[in-house]
């Protein structure tokens, strides 16, 4: 049986298209076990394995850091076996 998990990129790919394919290769070596694939503004990731959404999880927030935008951007469970990246709202204080 095939395991498959729904990231939902839409928000960090209004910010970059380039990201969203970062994103990718950067699960492919984190996961070269699995198929990963972008459709549209989602990332699929399917394996014979089971790997868990939280593994998954940790990764989006290791890129995120990596590439500096963890303080406005958030991976979090969708509910399901779906992960969404949200922006993150900003503050006044942060803009002054």
């Amino acid at each position: 049986m095939e395991n498959e998990c729904l990231i939902d990129v839409e928000k960090l790919a209004s910010k970059s298209e380039t990201l969203t394919d970062e994103l990718v290769e950067f699960l492919k070596l984190k996961f070269p076990e699995s198929e990963i694939e972008k459709e549209g503004n989602n990332i699929i990731v399917r394996s014979e394995r089971a790997v868990s959404k939280r593994k998954i999880r940790l990764y989006l927030k290791k890129f995120l850091h990596k590439n500096e935008l963890s303080e406005e951007f958030k991976a979090v469970s969708g509910g399901g076996n779906k992960l969404t990246i949200l922006k993150l709202a900003i503050t006044k204080e942060e803009t002054e």
